[in-house]
């Protein structure tokens, strides 16, 4: 079930799925254009045994634009205070890429909230001070410039469609056609919105916050990587190691970046069997 919920900033939109004993939440990574479509695979692979929150933060999906800057403080208390308003006290944090940096923020900012995380191949802060990843925020910010001045219908066609190829390359998940136009058309209003385009612009200083923090020993956690990315990058795994509390299970899934689509199920166990013993 989609609904919003009202923060003294605007609107959130999520979706909540199952009725489970414990609560997982899954974050979006950059600026994906509709969360609850993305992220429904693995909520469908687990709301048979938990309850699932896909959260559309402020400039995603069905969400208002953000009303304050994207820095980690403002993300993570507005997850805060998504939470208090849904009455959940206790909770899992299931973040992909970027969201990650904000997760491990989370954990510490509100410790007494989380119960347990949940890496899906994130990004972690030391990877924001090596060389690459200037020219890498560089690019994305040029992109994200000339997609939001995008006005001819061609250009229009092209983005809505380049987003529902992506989707649907990554998984074999049956979306209807209502919910594919619908992720095509919350592309080209994800282009338009600002909000993403300010998050990246903080995504240094947001991981400069990060950078001493790991994951708590106390705290159980699983995190999930793509080998793709530690064949591109040596310093992947290690990076994720160096973040790895007592308490943490690291695996290498055969996959790209969104292992969540690519290994849905492999991801489900890996979290039934963190959560739920099985």
């Amino acid at each position: 079930m989609e609904q919003d919920i009202k923060l003294p900033g605007g609107t959130i939109h999520l979706s909540v799925a199952g009725q489970g004993p414990a609560t997982i939440v899954l974050l979006p990574g950059l600026g994906e254009p509709c969360p609850i479509l993305e992220m429904k695979p693995l909520a469908s692979a687990l709301q048979d045994h938990l309850r699932v929150i896909s959260l559309e933060p402020y400039g995603y999906g069905g969400s208002d634009p953000a009303p304050t800057p994207r820095t980690i403080e403002n993300i993570c208390e507005e997850l805060h205070q998504v939470m208090k308003a849904l009455g959940i006290e206790k909770y899992t944090l299931a973040a992909h890429s970027i969201s990650g940096i904000y997760a491990l923020y989370h954990l510490h900012q509100y410790a007494e909230e989380v119960s347990t995380f949940v890496g899906l191949d994130i990004s972690v802060p030391c990877q924001f001070t090596h060389p690459m990843a200037k020219e890498e925020i560089g690019l994305m910010t040029q992109m994200r410039q000339e997609q939001a001045q995008a006005a001819s219908e061609e250009v229009l066609s092209e983005i809505r469609e380049g987003a529902i190829q992506q989707l649907t390359s990554l998984t074999s998940y049956p979306f209807s056609p209502e919910e594919l136009k619908r992720y095509g058309e919350m592309a080209l209003k994800s282009v338009k919105d600002p909000t993403v385009l300010d998050e990246i612009r903080h995504t240094e200083e947001n991981a400069s916050k990060a950078l001493s923090l790991k994951i708590p020993d106390e705290l159980p956690a699983v995190m999930l990587i793509a080998k793709e990315n530690t064949k591109r990058l040596s310093e992947w795994e290690p990076w994720h190691r160096a973040i790895c509390g007592s308490n943490t299970t690291l695996e290498i899934l055969d996959s790209d970046h969104y292992v969540h689509l690519q290994q849905t199920q492999q991801v489900a166990e890996a979290i039934r069997s963190l959560l739920l013993g099985r």
